[in-house]
C-alpha cells in the first residue's frame, strides 16, 4: 500500500537524467514522504506546475532551448509562492543578479557535495515558508503593519555590505580561498535580503493573478 505524502512537493527540472534520478533518491531517502516529480524540458515544467502545486522547484539553469533566466522568471510569475534554488556548473555576477532578480531563493553550484546539500536546502526552505504561512494566518498586530519601514532602515546598511565585499572580493590577492568562500557567501546572503524586500515591495503592489494561462498562450517573452 503507497505512504501517503506529507512533506515538500518538489518539481525538479534538470535535462541531465542521471543528476535528476541522483536528486530524486537524495530527496526521497532523506525527506519525510516527499511528492518529487522531474522533469527534463521546459514544457514539461510548464505542464507541472499547471496541473499540480508545488512548494519548492530545483531548476537546472542550462535547459537546451531555453535561458535559465527566463524559466526562472515564468516559473516565479506563475507560482509566487513557489520556492526557487537554482543550480549551475559556473555562477557568475550577472547571472547571480538576474536569478535573484527574477525570483529566485537560493543559488547552488553542481560540485561534488552538492546532491548531498539540495535536501538540506530543500528542507530548510520548506521549513521557512511553513512558518511564514502561519505566521501569515494570524492577525497581524499594530507593530506588524508597520514592519515595512524597516525594509528602508535595512537598505543602507545591506548597500554597504553588498560594495564592500564587492570590493574586497575583486582586490582578493591578500585573501586565501576559504576566506574568499566565506565573502562570496556573505555576499550572496546580502543579495538574496535585498531581493526579497524588493519582491515583498512589488508583491504588495501587484495583484496575486497566476500568469501561467499567458505564458501557455504565448503572451509572454519567448525562450532564447
Amino acid at each position: 500500500m503507497p505512504v501517503p505524502q506529507n512533506g515538500p512537493r518538489i518539481l525538479i527540472v534538470e535535462e541531465n537524467g542521471y543528476h535528476g534520478m541522483l536528486m530524486e533518491q537524495q530527496l526521497a531517502r532523506r525527506l519525510d514522504r516527499p511528492l518529487v516529480v522531474l522533469v527534463k524540458t521546459y514544457e514539461q515544467a510548464l505542464k507541472a506546475i499547471q496541473h499540480q502545486k508545488f512548494d519548492i522547484a530545483v531548476v537546472d539553469f542550462s535547459i537546451t532551448g531555453c535561458s535559465g533566466t527566463h524559466l526562472v522568471r515564468v516559473l516565479h510569475h506563475s507560482d509566487p509562492e513557489l520556492a526557487l534554488i537554482v543550480v549551475a556548473e559556473n555562477i557568475s555576477e550577472q547571472m547571480t543578479k538576474e536569478v535573484f532578480g527574477c525570483g529566485c531563493e537560493e543559488l547552488l553550484i553542481k560540485d561534488s557535495s552538492y546532491y548531498a546539500v539540495i535536501p538540506r536546502m530543500v528542507s530548510g526552505l520548506y521549513r521557512r515558508r511553513q512558518s511564514l504561512s502561519q505566521r501569515a494566518d494570524k492577525p497581524a498586530l499594530p507593530s506588524e503593519r508597520s514592519a515595512r519601514g524597516y525594509e528602508h532602515e535595512l537598505a543602507e546598511p545591506l548597500n554597504t555590505i553588498l560594495q564592500t565585499a564587492e570590493k574586497i572580493l575583486t582586490e582578493n590577492g591578500c585573501i586565501d580561498d576559504e576566506m574568499t568562500s566565506r565573502i562570496t557567501a556573505i555576499h550572496r546572503s546580502a543579495q538574496q535580503l535585498k531581493h526579497l524586500f524588493e519582491r515583498t515591495e512589488t508583491r504588495q503592489k501587484e495583484g496575486s493573478i497566476s500568469r501561467i494561462d499567458k505564458v501557455l498562450a504565448g503572451q509572454d517573452e519567448s525562450c532564447f
